[in-house]
């Protein structure tokens, strides 16, 4: 007797796992779609953060106006984010930045509210 599989059977397990491969590949993509997705959030969330720490600080009122370092401000990039140290590179690992990348800024009912833009004329 000879060992060994025939053409036949090699064929059922090539269709078999093809079939696998074809039912969980979309489930597998929309997995990774999904993290990527949550990972950005969670980034612009920690960004958001970062700005709202550094307001603290620095951000003052005139009336309706924000005022930073004496001038008018409704804008905090990411690059000043970090450069105070109140953003770490590792917060933005994988993260795809535009250098015109940051914070608006806005003052409303006595509070400062703060939200992601991709450029400062998103303001």
């Amino acid at each position: 007797m000879k060992k060994g599989f025939t053409l036949l059977e090699l064929m059922a397990v090539i269709i078999v796992l093809a079939i696998i491969f074809s039912i969980t590949t979309p489930i597998v993509l929309d997995l990774i779609d999904s993290s990527r997705s949550s990972l950005k959030e969670e980034q612009i969330a920690a960004i958001e953060k970062a700005a709202r720490l550094w307001g603290i600080r620095n951000l003052s009122v005139n009336g309706d106006t924000i005022v930073y370092d004496g001038s008018e401000i409704n804008f905090v990039s990411i690059s000043t984010l970090q450069d105070s140290g109140d953003l770490d590179d590792k917060d933005l690992n994988g993260f795809d930045i535009d250098s015109s990348s940051g914070v608006c800024i806005e003052y409303n009912a006595y509070q400062f509210i703060y939200h992601f833009a991709s450029s400062s004329d998103d303001c």
